[in-house]
């Protein structure tokens, strides 16, 4: 089968492993970054041990004279990503990907599939589908669902497969653009089995604390992770123990510490800053509930992290995490922003009885157990390579 990509022309054999294109925004930048989210780059790392894709890695940075990462190439944990500016037009939606074109047939590279992840990704990657006779699969985040995106229903309707990372996510997509005549799936975030502590673990950590309760939380500190909102709800139980740990730092720390002082929470609130992944998992491990009512949130891998530390989970209602934690089964839900409602959803975990106590964790541990990571990689593989082989078939 020929394709012709724009400048040369050359064949492509039904031997060939399959190649899949990725545009995304969501790969680190470097080793040391740990503000992206790496669910995405966990799940490039199984496809490439399971040596069925010859995958093409590319994500961009939007060119703009302050922009933070710039183009270039990395290679990170032994995956090459390729950063190429994609030009956007101000106050307009249209997007310049000559770089991106002229990069790709410099190499005589041909896709068996295009996957966009977020957007503007997912609308800008309809483009590219004038140069390749191959299917098209969007990955949709909480961020594609906040509002109506320009030109988004040029990429749904051209879609072969669209990914969901969450039920909710599902949800306000419909909601948005009606539902895909395409096929969909729903793909959370996994975890990595290592990370998932043993039965041994989650049953000590089933014992109700007989004092202190231990809260934690460990993200980027951003106005979308309502941190403010779990202080403001834990400074109005002060007749209660706890203490509460924030991990991670981020433009609203200032205000978040000024918030601490204004309510003379500064010994039982303790900012530790940005910490290694391990310290972070030994923190969770050490504590009892994990608090963080965030939106809009894609999925959230931290909560699954939690989960297989033995916390107590509490997300936020109709977000990413919802739909994999159930209201009062394996943890809790609570409206974002909604202060009063989450002071009672604490309490209500603080005065449970000590059989509810353990039942909320052992489903918590049978939950997490079922999100192995590897799993959902090779049925996520599985389904981009049934895809690529059926529009083959139909285009011989």
């Amino acid at each position: 089968m020929k394709i012709f990509t724009g400048i040369k022309r050359y064949t492509r054999t039904k031997e060939d492993k399959k190649q899949v294109l990725l545009l995304t925004t969501l790969l680190p930048s470097s080793e040391r970054d740990m503000v992206t989210s790496r669910a995405l780059f966990n799940v490039i790392h199984y496809w490439q041990e399971l040596s069925l894709f010859a995958i093409k890695i590319y994500t961009f940075s939007p060119f703009h004279p302050s922009t933070r990462v710039l183009p270039g190439k990395s290679i990170i944990d032994g995956i090459s990503i390729q950063r190429i500016p994609i030009f956007h037009f101000p106050k307009t939606t249209s997007w310049n990907i000559f770089a991106l074109r002229v990069y790709l047939s410099l190499l005589h590279y041909t896709p068996d599939l295009i996957l966009a992840h977020l957007y503007p990704s997912t609308v800008w990657c309809i483009k590219l589908l004038r140069l390749y006779n191959c299917p098209l699969v969007l990955g949709i985040h909480g961020s594609d669902t906040i509002k109506i995106r320009r030109n988004a229903q040029k990429a749904i309707r051209a879609a072969s497969l669209i990914v969901f990372r969450s039920k909710s996510i599902e949800s306000r997509f419909v909601s948005l653009y009606g539902r895909p005549k395409c096929e969909t799936m729903i793909l959370p975030s996994g975890i990595n089995k290592d990370d998932v502590e043993s039965t041994e673990v989650f049953e000590l950590k089933a014992r109700k604390p007989e004092g202190k309760f231990k809260f934690i939380v460990a993200a980027k500190l951003q106005a979308l992770k309502h941190i403010d909102v779990s202080i403001r709800a834990l400074s109005n139980m002060k007749d209660r123990d706890w203490e509460f740990t924030i991990i991670g730092d981020g433009s609203e720390r200032k205000s978040l510490e000024s918030l601490v002082e204004a309510n003379g929470l500064f010994e039982r609130v303790r900012f530790l800053g940005q910490l290694d992944r391990a310290v972070v998992l030994q923190g969770m491990l050490s504590s009892n509930i994990f608090v963080m009512v965030s939106a809009p949130e894609t999925f959230g891998l931290v909560y699954l992290e939690a989960m297989a530390k033995a916390c107590i989970v509490v997300g936020a209602r109709g977000w990413g995490i919802d739909g994999i934690v159930e209201h009062g089964v394996n943890g809790f839900l609570c409206e974002p922003g909604d202060e009063a409602g989450l002071r009672e959803v604490l309490l209500s975990i603080m005065d449970m009885d000590a059989e509810s106590y353990r039942a909320i964790i052992h489903r918590s541990a049978e939950t997490v157990a079922a999100l192995d990571e590897r799993h959902l990689a090779e049925k996520y593989q599985a389904k981009l390579i049934e895809i690529a082989e059926k529009h083959r078939k139909n285009n011989i």
